[in-house]
This record gives C-alpha cells, structure tokens and sequence, in this order.
C-alpha cells in the first residue's frame, strides 16, 4: 500500500482526472513523493486528497481540483490577507454619464487612495444635480461633482464667475445669517496644477434639501473650449485632508504640439 505520509505535496493546478493514469501523467497529473520510498508516483482524486490532508499546512480544495501551496508562498497569501482586511474596502465605479462628460470635457478624476472612499448613488436634486458622488465614513466627507460643457447656445457657460453665483443661489441656503465666503486657491493648489484658465473655491451653508451636512466647500474651474466643473465637498467637521480632495478633480493637460 501506498505509503501517504508525505515529505513534499505538489500539484500543478490541472484537473484530476479519478485515477486514470495515462490522461493524469499527460496533464501533469497530481504529484506526490513519498516518504517511503522517495517515488514520483500519480495519485487519483481521492489518493490526493488523502495525501493532501496529511500536509495540512499547504493544502486546500477547489471544486474537482486540488491546489496544494509551498508553506512560503502560503504564509505570503495569509500575510496579504491579513493586509487587505485591516485595510477599509474601497472602489469607485464612475457614473456612464460622469465618464461621457469627462470625456468630451478632458476631465481626469483621481478618487482618493485612502479613507476608505467610495461611489454613492447620484440622486436626482431640485436645486442641482451631480453626475457622480463618493463618500468616506472615516473622514465624514462628502463630494459631488457636476460638469458642465462649454456650448454655443449657453453663454453663462463661458462666463465663470456669473455661473458660479448662479449655482450658489441654487444651493447655498436661504436663511439670513447665512454667509457665503469666496476664496482664493489654496496654496497647494494652483491653476497651472488644475490644468485651467480660472478657479474658484467658495464656503457657505447648503440649503437642506440639496444635502444635511453644515457646511460646503464648493470648487468651480472653468477652461476655455471645455466648460465648468463643480466639486461640492460636503461635511459638518473639515477633515484634516480637506484640501488635498480639491485635487480628486481637474483638466487633463494638454500635449504640446511642435511646430513643424
């Protein structure tokens, strides 16, 4: 009888094929050396599983396969497993709308690394509506973008500044002690930085109905031949890297041409 007390398991990830000889030796079949005699013999399914079970430490079962892992390359798996989750879950699916527009407008968005960012569902709003929102729970922040293309027919879209008290009125709320601050680019940030022609970055209390959150920072960027883009960053404590998620957000710079 075989002897199963193995030395070294090896598996080369094919197919058992339920101890037929010929078509397991011609996929490279299942492996295992014995301690007895130090044979290479070709074990059936059951045989491998068996002969696995015995190297506990470097076996596991998919299916109708068998996948047996050297001891180093399983101590790196649970390394990188352990590593993925003390680290928060993150991905952002870019909206259909919000990739056509950034397309068309040469947008880049960069979504953060870190904090745990996330996409949120873009619901439609009375007072304005966003292509695409992300969130993180750890920095209780979040943003919304909205994009507005440069077009013959709308001159506001090539009028910043008036477009952006435009927006404010919709958003900002209505009540009397609120106030609205527009400020320069932080110093971090430049228009060069952006890739654009004019930036603004404007703080004020949002009305309710367009978000529950205290207080908004809104960035607005304008580029000739491309249009407006609007980052509202929505929180009610600003988080330490309240600044650096200005910079989720601008135009793809343009390739210089040489002349010929």
């Amino acid at each position: 009888m075989f002897d199963i007390r193995p030395v070294r398991c090896k598996v080369s990830c094919l197919k058992l094929w339920g101890g037929d000889f010929e078509q397991a030796k011609a996929l490279g079949g299942n492996t295992c050396r014995g301690a007895r005699r130090g044979s290479l013999s070709y074990l059936s399914a059951e045989q491998g599983r068996a002969c696995c079970k015995d190297a506990a430490s470097n076996y596991r079962s998919l299916g109708d396969k068998v996948l047996l892992t050297p001891p180093k390359q399983l101590l790196l798996l649970f390394f990188c497993l352990g590593l993925a989750t003390s680290m928060p879950a993150q991905r952002v699916d870019l909206s259909e709308d919000f990739t056509a527009l950034a397309s068309d407008m040469a947008v880049d968005f960069m979504a953060p690394l870190d904090a745990g960012y996330k996409d949120v569902r873009a619901f439609p709003n009375p007072h304005q509506n966003y292509e695409l929102a992300i969130r993180s729970r750890k920095e209780k922040l979040e943003i919304r973008y909205h994009l507005e293309p440069e077009r013959e027919g709308n001159p506001m879209t090539r009028i910043p500044h008036v477009r952006c008290m435009q927006m404010i009125a919709n958003i900002a709320s209505n009540e009397e002690d609120t106030r609205v601050s527009a400020l320069s680019l932080p110093d971090s940030i430049s228009l060069d930085l952006l890739n654009a022609d004019w930036a603004k970055v404007f703080f004020f209390t949002p009305k309710k109905t367009f978000s529950h959150r205290l207080t908004c920072q809104m960035l607005a960027m304008y580029k000739e031949g491309k249009g407006m883009v609007f980052a509202y960053l929505l929180f009610n404590k600003p988080p330490l890297e309240l600044d650096s998620r200005l910079l989720t957000v601008r135009f793809e710079e343009e390739e210089e041409q040489d002349d010929l």
